[in-house]
């Protein structure tokens, strides 16, 4: 990724598009960092964690160019209500991001790669995956309680989403690597819930999380025009 800020166009449609993106990393980094007026205000708190996502969901609609961009909106949507509803209620959060996740296997397995084109690496990795997804799921069941088949479905469906992603014809280095952070963010949530296992480092699970929603948006918008993403970011 070269060139992400190489300006292209100066139309009012273009600025909209360069606004929202700057305002999504920024709302992503102030709440991520904390360092925002009034951090300790819960609604204040809630209003930064859904500016990340939200503003990532309205770039995608406002680059949208064919049916999969709206998907991806759609995705990135649903995502922004599980980081609201997560703050009042598991459970709720945990179905809102189920549906973000099923909208996002919709998606890529419209654009599977065709037979022969897959390669070895990317059916290796996708393995890996399951294997590990396993073994965490393995390590989870004792402690889940009530929990259990709502997790274990969650988990299934996120591995899955991974998975696709993986095997897509979006550029794995984008769209692959993201699936992957937004499993580990959603894999060191369990973690930290279920076992008291805490993140490698201080913010792991938002960085992995608005990293990934980021990685898969650009890979999916790149993916129709392969040097340029409208609003003047290329990704070449």
């Amino acid at each position: 990724m070269t060139r992400i800020f190489a300006k292209k166009r100066s139309t009012f449609h273009s600025i909209a598009i360069q606004l929202v993106l700057v305002l999504s990393l920024i709302g992503a980094a102030l709440y991520g960092l904390g360092t925002y007026p009034l951090a300790d205000d819960p609604m204040i708190r809630l209003i930064m964690k859904a500016t990340g996502v939200g503003f990532l969901a309205a770039y995608a609609a406002l680059n949208a160019r064919a049916s999969d961009h709206w998907i991806l909106a759609a995705a990135l949507v649903a995502s922004t209500f599980g980081d609201v509803l997560l703050e009042g209620s598991f459970l709720r959060g945990l179905g809102a991001f189920l549906v973000s996740h099923i909208i996002y296997v919709l998606l890529y397995a419209r654009n599977l790669r065709g037979k022969g084109e897959t390669g070895l690496p990317r059916v290796v990795i996708v393995a890996l995956v399951w294997l590990a997804s396993g073994a965490v799921a393995y390590l989870l069941m004792p402690s889940l309680g009530e929990m259990r088949w709502p997790v274990v479905a969650y988990s299934g469906v996120i591995t899955l989403m991974a998975s696709l992603a993986i095997l897509s014809r979006y550029p794995f280095w984008l769209t692959g690597i993201g699936a992957l952070l937004f499993l580990s963010s959603d894999t060191m949530i369990a973690m930290d819930r279920f076992l008291q296992v805490a993140p490698p480092f201080p913010h792991a699970i938002w960085v992995t999380y608005y990293g990934g929603q980021l990685l898969m948006a650009i890979g999916v918008l790149r993916a129709q025009a392969p040097t340029e993403v409208r609003g003047g970011y290329r990704f070449d």
